[in-house]
């Protein structure tokens, strides 16, 4: 069984999960089989302090679904659906020394879907998700990279599902990387490994106890490309 062959896994055990190796189904609801939709989309960005940045992007949609037969000799009822997306960021950027810098910066976002037939929202989900990054220019091409999202306990990444309050939980994420450019023949290649380290607690007890993960990975990605 699958159970089975998760166990006989190296490393995989209680607290062990291997989300990372599988791919998780999402079925297209197929909203959009006749609509008449309509977006409006809202993006500023404001920089008056040097090194301080705030971002702002709202996202409002409404999908009418004309009611009747479609191509596919289903019936659809007619009904409305209304979403509303936000991403909220502020960072900092400062430069510790001359190769040295640190990146501190929130993030805030937020997506609610209400169906006009039931009134109440279909999904509600809100992320806090602070993140630190300290950056080291060893040379013009290669630098190191240490990076957290979330803070140890006190400022954990936090995940808030107001539908479905059983899936809320906190996450620690810790990359340690090194990035190396290079050139060869007219392409440029770059080169980033490192190791990452994530922790995921669930609120709810039952929930955690399959769904809540510690791992550490190492990782290597090799990107190529031509000058500009």
């Amino acid at each position: 069984s699958m159970a089975e062959q998760l166990k006989a896994f190296p490393g995989a055990g209680r607290g062990a999960k291997l989300s990372f190796f599988r791919e998780r189904i999402r079925r297209d609801p197929l909203n959009y089989k006749n609509s008449l939709f309509a977006r409006l989309f809202v993006d500023a960005k404001w920089t008056a302090v040097p090194h301080l940045t705030i971002h702002n992007k709202v996202k409002y949609e409404v999908n009418r679904q004309r009611e009747g037969e479609l191509y596919d000799h289903t019936y659809q009822k007619g009904d409305r659906i209304t979403r509303l997306a936000m991403v909220h960021t502020v960072d900092y950027l400062w430069t510790v020394a001359r190769n040295l810098s640190l990146f501190a910066g929130l993030k805030f976002r937020y997506l609610k879907e209400v169906r006009r037939s039931t009134g109440v929202p279909e999904v509600q989900r809100r992320e806090i998700i602070p993140i630190v990054k300290l950056t080291y220019q060893l040379t013009d091409r290669t630098k190191f990279q240490i990076g957290l999202q979330g803070i140890g306990n006190l400022v954990p990444y936090t995940v808030r599902d107001l539908v479905h309050p059983e899936q809320d939980f906190r996450q620690r994420d810790t990359v340690l990387m090194v990035t190396n450019w290079s050139d060869y023949r007219g392409y440029v290649i770059c080169v980033t490994g490192g190791i990452k380290h994530k922790v995921k607690a669930f609120d709810h007890p039952k929930v955690g106890e399959t769904e809540n993960e510690r791992f550490t990975a190492t990782f290597i990605k090799v990107i190529l490309g031509f000058k500009g």
